[in-house]
């Protein structure tokens, strides 16, 4: 089993906490692995190149030029892979972490899900981020 090693925070508006909660509560599916699921590119063309110099990335979270006035929060256990996965995706779009997370819980809700979902586990999250990161990495290198 991996380690969950980072500890993420989603700021999210009423409704579409309240939306997940429903998805949910429907589903028996935990919010977190929603989530998890959600921040799951579906090619690492999606990713800020493997070459990205994590050292010279600041990135506020929330995000300041859209502040949720009124919102809750939602706490997401992710490996060091889903991680790194979730920085380079926003990273590359040029906005908040949390912004890029509420985009894609969203966009996950309002379309059919279930059917992607039922099959779903913590280990295929967790292997298709690592996945993705290989992929990136060795198309970053030119191997």
């Amino acid at each position: 089993m991996r380690r969950y090693s980072h500890a993420f925070r989603v700021l999210m508006d009423r409704e579409l906490s309240n939306l997940l909660a429903e998805a949910s509560a429907k589903t028996g599916i935990p919010k977190s692995r929603f989530v998890r699921y959600a921040i799951q590119p579906f090619s690492y063309t999606e990713l800020a190149p493997g070459t990205t110099d994590w050292d010279d990335v600041y990135r506020t979270d929330p995000d300041p030029e859209h502040p949720l006035k009124r919102g809750r929060q939602l706490n997401v256990m992710l490996t060091g892979d889903e991680y790194e996965m979730l920085c380079r995706a926003a990273f590359k779009l040029g906005i908040a972490r949390s912004a890029w997370v509420r985009e894609r819980v969203y966009a996950l809700l309002c379309r059919s899900y279930a059917d992607e979902l039922s099959p779903l586990t913590d280990a295929s999250i967790r292997d298709n981020a690592t996945m993705l990161l290989k992929e990136l990495k060795t198309k970053g290198t030119g191997r």
